[in-house]
């Protein structure tokens, strides 16, 4: 019989038939879980106060990223057209 098994109560018994370090961990895993989200919240609010104080776009790292990734296709097609004109060197 294990020590949680006299608890009496149905948590008692399910505790006592998972043994101390299973349940120690469950206890663990469900105290950190809102934790966790709670940081996750704090650092989204954070980083919106951020953007918003110093009047930035968040998407803005996305948007100068996609401009430079066509301007890159553009120069990549003009020195393409001009070695096909004159030919691999």
């Amino acid at each position: 019989m294990s020590p949680l098994s006299g608890l009496g109560s149905e948590a008692g018994r399910k505790l006592g038939s998972m043994g101390l370090p299973q349940c120690m961990l469950n206890v663990q895993v469900s105290l950190w879980q809102p934790l966790e989200l709670q940081v996750v919240e704090v650092a989204a609010e954070q980083e919106r106060f951020t953007m918003h104080y110093f009047k930035r776009d968040s998407c803005s790292g996305e948007i100068a990223f996609d401009a430079e990734k066509a301007n890159s296709a553009a120069l990549q097609a003009k020195l393409d057209s001009i070695a096909k004109e004159h030919g691999n060197l």
